[in-house]
């Protein structure tokens, strides 16, 4: 990079020496590999930080012509020991990889290159030295045990190659929709805040903040608890805002959708029945005097539910002596949220209980609803924020992760089990944390209750197994689930894990890499293509590809267009007064702070 230091050096009436630097870019996979000539000395270079390492090096060729025919450079490298034949031996002679030759004068060097470590001839500064040449291998030339030559040419005589490379055109936005130049949901100064679209307008949730803040640091989005009850997080991932035609999620103009986020998509498919005599509603189960008050007589009872949805309770009240000093439910009502905390600085507490005479004004009644179901053992683990879909047409979103193991090794028998003691009930991998006090229970009725806290990924748990001894390949999961129940259930009651309106999926931009047809995980990620994220609008089943079902999921896809733009950032972060001058964002200078 010419700096005025580097430029002031070239009319030095005492030149300095030039210093080459040649790297070889193998990818994001292989990484660099770096050399220098030998031709000030023999010994390794450092330059910004990085080890040049001396190899025998000669390029000619470089010179720039004035007729206008691009240069086209020789590469000779020495090949010691087969070194770097071995180098491109797998990887088709280095045919399309960038050679970048990098020059500067020895006063800028690193201080570590000299002794006491401290460079003689100026301050180092790796920016000040000439613009780097940066060139492609087109052949190679020679191969034998002495040398490797290569032919070298510029990028701008590979087919394909377009000048200039990006096209700017009025009103349309030429980068790639969550990615590089985009980086919708990226940038630090980034939070969005969505109008709550439950039954009342005007709530405020927060969905899909920095993880940083709210969640854990390996990113492990919805699979338990966070900082905040119930707290959605979803890192710097930016919320799905609207489809290919503009038509917003959360807008009462578009799909009118609640959004909650259930993590990256996931075809597991699982079934719960209902094991409980009583069955359970959605309406208010119990009502609690708090405070009797004084100068009531007897009356009826109203749930107000200004941030909770629901109708349809009644009750009535006893007084004594103006006391009240009974209460009883008439109509439990439906639909009813309990009450959660959804971040530090907004609340849903449960439906207010009104009481129909005035009084004194000093009484108060408060009310519980369905928190947990009781059901036959979980197969699987259901995560936090995934919906079990009754037969009845009846819903059950959990705010809890439901567990499930599986035993490995040998019969374990009934008693205590403690991994401290290299005594634990053995399992395959955890594929979630385990809380303590966690119950799970086998088909042959024995039960292993936790007595500690457990990572995803141990092999054994610390607890107590009650009842008869279990066979290594036993499935056990927990009978009790905590989550929102709406609807009514019955005992015996089958439900399945589906996903419905308003749960947002992510998939993984992935492909699979033949190369490693001969490993387990052919997966890789595909590091220039950012991830899809979609929208459930209607009921699906876990089978159903998102990609695919149209029917039931919307792409969040921008419309490449100012008005694409307006509605991610018009209201959220940096540009919530408005779109830079010029329009798109990616308009700034391309260096970005994540």
């Amino acid at each position: 990079m010419a700096t005025q230091l580097h430029n002031a050096s070239l009319l030095d009436l005492e030149p300095d020496t030039i210093v080459e630097l040649f790297e070889v870019d193998l990818g994001e996979e292989d990484g660099f590999y770096r050399f220098h000539p030998g031709k000030n000395g023999t010994k390794d270079i450092i330059f910004n930080k990085r080890i040049y390492y001396s190899l025998p090096i000669e390029a000619d060729g470089y010179e720039v012509r004035g007729d206008g025919q691009l240069p086209r450079p020789k590469l000779t490298i020495a090949n010691p020991q087969g070194i770097f034949s071995d180098i491109i031996k797998k990887r088709a002679d280095l045919v399309g990889k960038n050679i970048i030759r990098k020059r500067i004068y020895l006063k800028f060097l690193d201080n570590e290159n000299f002794p006491n470590n401290i460079n003689p001839f100026g301050i180092p500064d790796p920016e000040s030295r000439f613009d780097d040449d940066i060139y492609k291998i087109n052949k190679k030339i020679t191969e034998n045990k002495y040398v490797i030559e290569f032919e070298l040419v510029s990028p701008l005589e590979l087919e394909d190659v377009k000048v200039p490379a990006r096209i700017m055109i009025a009103g349309y936005c030429p980068w790639k929709y969550r990615g590089d130049g985009c980086l919708y949901g990226q940038r630090s100064d980034y939070k969005q805040v969505l109008p709550n679209k439950g039954s009342v307008a005007g709530d405020t949730e927060y969905f899909f903040q920095d993880y940083r803040s709210h969640g854990d640091n390996d990113n492990n989005y919805a699979t338990g608890y966070t900082r905040v009850t119930q707290q959605q997080t979803m890192g710097l991932l930016g919320l799905p805002v609207a489809d290919e035609k503009n038509k917003l999620f959360s807008s009462s103009n578009g799909y009118n959708l609640n959004l909650n986020w259930c993590g990256d998509f996931n075809k597991t498919s699982t079934s719960v029945t209902v094991n409980n005599g009583s069955g359970y509603t959605s309406g208010i189960q119990s009502l609690t005097i708090a405070a009797g008050g004084t100068g009531y007589s007897a009356g009826t009872l109203t749930a107000v539910a200004t941030k909770n949805g629901g109708s349809s309770f009644a009750g009535t009240y006893t007084v004594t002596a103006g006391v009240i000093d009974g209460v009883s439910i008439g109509t439990a009502g439906s639909d009813y949220l309990k009450g959660e905390v959804t971040d530090d600085s907004y609340s849903r507490p449960n439906p207010t209980i009104e009481i129909s005479d005035a009084g004194n004004g000093d009484a108060s009644i408060t009310c519980s609803l369905t928190e947990s179901i009781v059901v036959d053992p979980v197969s699987v683990t259901i995560l936090t924020n995934r919906t079990l879909v009754f037969a009845n047409g009846g819903t059950f979103k959990l705010n809890r992760m439901a567990p499930a193991i599986t035993t490995k090794g040998e019969t374990q028998a009934a008693g205590a089990y403690d991994t401290n003691t290299g005594n634990g009930f053995r399992t395959e991998g955890l594929d979630t944390n385990i809380l303590s006090n966690t119950a799970f229970t086998f088909s042959n009725g024995s039960v292993f209750t936790t007595s500690r806290w457990a990572a995803a990924g141990e092999p054994a748990l610390s607890g107590t197994l009650t009842g008869s001894s279990v066979v290594t390949g036993s499935t056990a999961g927990v009978t009790t689930l905590y989550g929102q129940l709406t609807g009514t259930l019955v005992d015996g009651e089958a439900a399945t894990l589906k996903y419905v309106a308003g749960d947002v999926v992510r998939l993984k931009s992935r492909f699979f890499n033949l190369a490693k047809d001969d490993v387990t995980n052919t997966e890789q990620n595909m590091t220039d293509s950012p991830d899809d994220f979609f929208v459930c609008i209607k009921t699906a089943t876990t089978s159903t590809d998102p990609r695919i079902a149209l029917d039931s999921w919307r792409k969040d896809q921008c419309t490449k267009n100012l008005e694409g733009c307006r509605c991610r950032y018009a209201l959220y972060g940096k540009y919530h007064n408005g779109l830079p001058f010029g329009g798109f964002p990616s308009i700034e200078a391309y260096r970005f702070a994540r």
